[in-house]
């Protein structure tokens, strides 16, 4: 999952809230954890406060500077070596000596919601059932040995305890995994009516071009009087195959030139057309792209050109430099849209920013041959670069 999305982003805070709580309640039995150690081997009073206390706090430091799918795997790494270390208690202490109940006992909870950061909610109540059946049997061995009653309330009360926090982060993530497959939903509809309106322009020009044929075609006739010429003849036969395609709606991918593309470019930025613009043509050579193509890099240009209009200014009225480039090639389109305004950061566009996740990066990079970068920073300005390469198309 991308690590710009709503579970994300959850995920991260989770962690933090996770071992900044583990560490302040570690601090309240320093006292206990420092007594019991007296008691046990060195090598295992370091495991279980590594993994109990020191690796949650880490993992909190960390949060924001590792990939998410990092943090996940040591969380569960962290959590399977805690239910180990747990279970070796039983072979590193005499009970009798133990000065009062395990400390682990009061950790369950911990390493529970350690664990729903990462599995679903059964596999992390199993998890949480198998910590607090460790430590409460171990528990009950320290103490002498207790009325079953006993035990099994103080095993349900460790379990309760655990299962509110677990409870709270699992509904956490659940509502931002809701809120990303929400979001993946409505982007996932607005690509569908972007093809959706990018095939009608195309069919509308396609049509525009037949109608222009079909006059060149009653020309010539006119013009050749009776005997129509073998030309005639064949631009009259291409028209009817034209027509037919248009009643089954079997269009054939049309083409645009470079002065067309230019004319789409200023059209979809509503005639805003940024200081600077400058457009490349190879001498002598003739550029023709797919329809599908422009369609979808205009509107591209043109959301960049809107958003800079909208975002750039540090300031109500400030002035911001904005450029814009185009260079046409036979097999190629470069277009570079960039100002020097107040700049953002691409990794934390807010999902109601339809414009750039869905009008640029998405839209673009789902086409053949297509691609979409947004470099930007904050106080650095904005680049916005589209790319078309033929060979691509055919990959």
């Amino acid at each position: 999952m991308n690590d710009a999305g709503a579970t994300s982003r959850m995920t991260r805070i989770l962690v933090v809230a996770w071992g900044l709580g583990t560490f302040v309640f570690a601090a309240l039995i320093a006292g206990e954890i420092v007594a019991q150690a007296r008691t046990l081997a060195p090598w295992l009073t370091g495991g279980a406060v590594t993994v109990f206390v020191v690796a949650p706090a880490v993992l909190a430091a960390l949060a924001y500077a590792v990939p998410v799918r990092a943090l996940r795997v040591a969380i569960l790494a962290d959590a399977a070596v805690a239910l180990a270390v747990a279970a070796l208690w039983w072979f590193a202490l005499d009970p009798a000596e133990l000065p009062a109940r395990p400390w682990l006992f009061d950790m369950c909870a911990v390493a529970g919601c350690g664990v729903a950061l990462v599995l679903p909610y059964a596999a992390t109540a199993c998890y949480t059932v198998a910590m607090a059946a460790v430590v409460a049997l171990l528990d009950n061995a320290v103490t002498g040995g207790r009325e079953p009653l006993t035990a099994i309330l103080d095993l349900l009360f460790t379990l309760l305890f655990a299962v509110v926090f677990v409870t709270m982060l699992s509904l956490a993530l659940y509502s931002a995994r809701r809120q990303d497959a929400v979001r993946a939903t409505a982007e996932a509809d607005a690509v569908r009516a972007t093809t959706a309106e990018a095939v009608d322009r195309q069919r509308e020009r396609y049509q525009e071009f037949v109608r222009t044929e079909l006059l060149d075609v009653y020309a010539s006739v006119r013009a050749d009087g009776a005997t129509p010429s073998a030309a005639t003849r064949l631009g009259a036969l291409q028209v009817l195959t034209r027509i037919d395609e248009l009643r089954s709606g079997q269009v054939r991918p049309a083409f645009v030139d470079a002065e067309e593309f230019e004319a789409m470019l200023g059209a979809a930025s509503g005639g805003a057309v940024p200081v600077g613009l400058t457009v490349f043509e190879p001498p002598g050579q003739r550029v023709l792209m797919p329809v599908e193509v422009a369609d979808v890099l205009a509107e591209a240009y043109g959301e960049a050109v809107r958003n800079s209009l909208a975002h750039a200014a540090r300031r109500p009225g400030a002035l911001v430099l904005r450029r814009s480039r185009v260079v046409l090639a036979p097999e190629s389109v470069d277009i570079v849209v960039s100002d020097d305004g107040r700049g953002f950061s691409p990794a934390g566009i807010a999902p109601d920013r339809v414009g750039v996740r869905i009008g640029i990066l998405h839209t673009v990079n789902s086409t053949p041959g297509c691609a979409a970068r947004v470099t930007s920073g904050r106080g650095r300005g904005t680049v916005v670069t589209l790319e078309w390469r033929r060979d691509r198309s055919r990959a």
